[in-house]
């Protein structure tokens, strides 16, 4: 059984943004798919806390500024 993996780029996540971050994101996950990873997520997550986005043990990518 497939883990669903979690992408979510919280820091980023702002309105005006969003479709281009979905839109980065179809084509990262693409590529990812490529190299052979799997359970890439199909979308990245929206509006989900710090805190229980790097507390998921199924986190995939994110990031943090600094």
């Amino acid at each position: 059984m497939m883990t669903n993996l979690v992408a979510c780029f919280p820091m980023y996540d702002l309105p005006e943004v969003r479709d281009w971050l979905d839109m980065m994101w179809r084509e990262l996950a693409q590529r990812l798919r490529s190299e052979g990873l799997d359970g890439v997520p199909d979308k990245l997550l929206h509006g989900q806390s710090i805190h229980e986005l790097w507390s998921d043990p199924n986190l995939l990518i994110s990031q943090c500024c600094g």
